[in-house]
């Protein structure tokens, strides 16, 4: 299992980190990170929570792994 956490804080003042603007702006890198690393999932499970501070648990399914 491969596991990739972030934390940030505000980015700056006025703008809102928020579920729509999320992977784009924090995550990424750690998409670009498993893909290079183990291909193209197989399947793809997202949670999130909205508002500010927002967060979300993604999950790669991969046959052999979970990211």
């Amino acid at each position: 299992m491969l596991e990739v956490g972030n934390r940030t804080a505000l980015l700056w003042p006025g703008y809102d980190l928020t579920l729509n603007s999320l992977a784009l702006d924090m995550m990424h890198a750690d998409f670009d990170l498993i893909t290079g690393l183990l291909g193209r999932p197989a399947t793809l499970h997202v949670a999130g929570r909205a508002g500010r501070g927002s967060a979300a648990t993604i999950l790669f399914d991969y046959p052999e792994a979970t990211a």
